[in-house]
């Protein structure tokens, strides 16, 4: 059974489905807010950006990258090892 289930092809697929269908939403969803024209204060001004902030944002896109390539390399290893 060579090391089941961490030799099975699917199981690295699902965790990379898992890890981009959880951090793709975080990672692009964005918010704004705007400060209107108030007489003597100059236009308005509108700032938009991710709800996590800006640290916590760097920091998930890093942890499922790093994740997500683990898994791919896994991945290829389940692949190529079905092979053999």
């Amino acid at each position: 059974m060579r090391n089941w289930p961490w030799s099975e092809w699917w199981l690295w697929a699902v965790a990379i489905f898992v890890v981009v269908a959880f951090s793709f939403p975080l990672l692009t969803y964005r918010v704004g807010r705007c400060v209107d024209y108030m007489e003597g204060y100059g236009e308005s001004t509108c700032w938009v950006e991710s709800p996590l902030g800006p640290e916590a944002t760097w920091g998930l896109g890093i942890a499922a990258a790093i994740a997500g390539l683990y898994f791919a390399y896994r991945l290829v290893l389940a692949l190529l090892s079905r092979r053999v």
